[in-house]
C-alpha cells in the first residue's frame, strides 16, 4: 500500500466528522474552542479533536473508496485490505494491549474495567479553519505594582497643584478691595481728624487750613483692578488625522485542476485570507495556486504530480522547509 490505513483515515477526518472502519470502530471528531491555561499559560486555538466509538462499526463506503481511489484498486479489494489491517490492529491490542496510530491517537485496553480505551494525539488540528495554528506558550505580564505606583504619583502632583491654585485664588481675591478701599480710610481718618479739633474750638486755626488741600477730588486709580473676569486662551492644538484608504487584495482564481496529486499547505474559509497566503508563497518562489475540490474552503497548493509516489517525495520537503502539516489531496 501507498499509505497505511491509520494515513487514510487521517487525512479523511480533514474534510468529514465521521470515518468509519468497517468491523473495528468510527473514528469521529469534535469541535472545542480555544483554550488558556491560566496556571501554565498555555493556549490551544480553536480545534477539532478525535473520539473513537467501537459500537458505529458498519461499513459506509467511505474509507474503502478512498482507499480504491488512492491505491488503484477495486473496491472489493480495498475492504479486503481494510480487513486484514483490522484483524493486525486487534492482535496488537491483544498482545500488548495497546496501538498507537500516529496523527490520530492511542487505542489501548483498561486494565480495571478490561475495555477500549481512547486517548486522542493533540498533534494534529482537524479544524481547516484554523489550519497551521499550534499550541504556545505565553508568559504573564507583571505589571500591576508599576500601575500602582505611578497612579499614586499622579494624585499627590494634582492635590499639591490644587491647594497652591487655591490659595493664589485668595490671595487675588483681596487684591482690588485693599486697592479700592484705601484712599477712602485714609480720607476718613484725616477728615475726623479736622473735625475733632473745629468742634473743640470752632475759630481757632481757621487761617491756617489749607482748603486747597481739600478741595481736590480723589484721584482715579488708572492701575487699580477691576472686577471683570480674565479668560485664560487655551490653544487647542488641531490634531490631524490621515486615513489610509484600504488595500485592496484581489481574490485568488481558481485553478481547474486535471486529475493528479496536490500538496495542500493551507485550507482557509475566507477567499481575500487564502489570496494573501498564495501572494505570501509566490513572492517566496513557490508555484502557489487555488486548488479547490472542496467548495467549503479555498484550499492552497503547491506543485502538481501525476502519481502519489512523486508527491510523497515532495511532501518531505514542503513539511521540512514550508509547512509541516502539509497532506497530498487528489482529484
Amino acid at each position: 500500500m501507498k499509505l497505511s490505513l491509520h494515513e487514510h483515515i487521517s487525512q479523511l477526518l480533514f474534510d468529514h466528522e465521521c470515518v468509519i472502519v468497517p468491523g473495528f470502530g468510527a473514528f469521529l471528531t469534535r469541535y472545542y474552542a480555544a483554550e488558556v491555561n491560566h496556571a501554565t499559560h498555555m493556549m490551544r486555538p480553536p480545534s477539532r479533536r478525535v473520539h473513537f466509538n467501537a459500537s458505529i462499526n458498519e461499513n459506509e463506503g467511505l474509507l474503502a473508496k478512498a482507499i480504491s481511489h488512492t491505491e488503484g484498486v477495486s473496491y472489493t479489494n480495498a475492504l479486503e485490505i481494510i480487513k486484514a489491517e483490522v484483524a493486525a490492529w486487534k492482535h496488537s491490542l491483544s498482545k500488548s494491549k495497546k496501538l498507537n496510530l500516529p496523527g490520530i491517537g492511542r487505542l489501548y485496553i483498561d486494565e480495571a474495567s478490561k475495555k477500549l480505551q481512547f486517548s486522542p494525539s493533540l498533534e494534529t488540528n482537524y479544524s481547516t479553519s484554523s489550519y497551521g495554528l499550534s499550541i504556545f506558550r505565553s508568559p504573564a505580564i507583571q505589571r500591576e505594582a508599576q500601575i500602582r505606583k505611578t497612579i499614586h504619583k499622579a494624585i499627590e502632583k494634582h492635590v499639591v497643584v490644587e491647594h497652591s491654585e487655591t490659595k493664589t485664588r485668595k490671595v487675588a481675591t483681596w487684591i482690588p478691595w485693599a486697592a479700592a478701599l484705601g484712599p477712602i480710610i485714609i480720607a476718613s481718618v484725616i477728615g475726623y481728624s479736622y473735625f475733632t479739633q473745629g468742634t473743640m474750638n470752632p475759630m481757632e486755626n481757621v487761617a491756617g487750613i489749607n482748603w486747597m488741600q481739600f478741595s481736590r477730588p480723589i484721584e482715579k486709580m488708572e492701575n487699580a483692578p477691576s472686577d471683570a473676569i480674565v479668560k485664560e486662551e487655551v490653544n487647542t492644538p488641531v490634531v490631524t488625522e490621515t486615513i489610509e484608504a484600504p488595500v485592496e487584495i484581489a481574490e485568488p482564481e481558481e485553478v481547474v485542476l486535471e486529475k493528479g496529486y496536490f500538496i495542500i499547505v493551507g485550507s482557509f474559509k475566507d477567499a481575500e485570507n487564502a489570496g494573501t497566503y498564495i501572494a505570501e508563497l509566490n513572492s517566496k518562489g513557490y508555484d502557489a495556486y487555488l486548488a479547490n475540490g472542496d467548495k467549503r474552503f479555498f484550499r492552497v497548493a503547491v506543485g502538481q504530480y501525476p502519481t502519489h509516489e512523486s508527491a510523497a517525495q515532495a511532501l518531505t520537503s514542503v513539511k521540512q522547509n514550508l509547512q509541516p502539516q502539509s497532506w497530498i489531496y487528489s482529484n
